[in-house]
């Protein structure tokens, strides 16, 4: 029951810590809480996989089935993991495709126009 405890306290720290790093307004503050969260999704994992390997519910005695607070616990890791890591790195890898083509774009127009200074303008760059 301890396991289940400590998970479902860290859930609620953790969705605390995401309401306050959403309402921030600086950068340095976002990003600590940004690694304070990564690393509590880390814990809470490692706490509900060991929850669900001894056996430790805490619902049981109200009637729930432990399968079902091992899956809520499960799914629930599975969001804040979503929330807190994949989303916002699905965000940054879009944005650097789009910087990289960009880049490959400005290249490709530098390319051309070294091209055309060479044809129309007639200068050797060979000694």
């Amino acid at each position: 029951m301890l396991f289940m405890i400590v998970w479902w306290v860290l859930i609620i720290g953790f969705f605390l810590l995401l309401i306050i790093k959403r309402l921030s307004q600086t950068k340095k503050v976002r990003y600590i809480l940004s690694r304070i969260l990564d690393f509590l999704v880390i814990i809470q994992f490692v706490i509900v996989i060991t929850a669900v390997a001894t056996k430790d519910p805490i619902f049981q005695e109200i009637g729930l089935p432990p399968g079902y607070e091992w899956m809520a616990g499960l799914f629930g890791g599975g969001f804040l993991l979503w929330i807190s890591y994949l989303n916002p790195l699905k965000k940054r890898i879009t944005e650097t495709e789009i910087n990289v083509e960009g880049i490959s774009k400005r290249v490709v127009e530098i390319k051309d126009d070294i091209s055309w200074i060479k044809n129309n303008c007639k200068i050797s760059f060979n000694k």
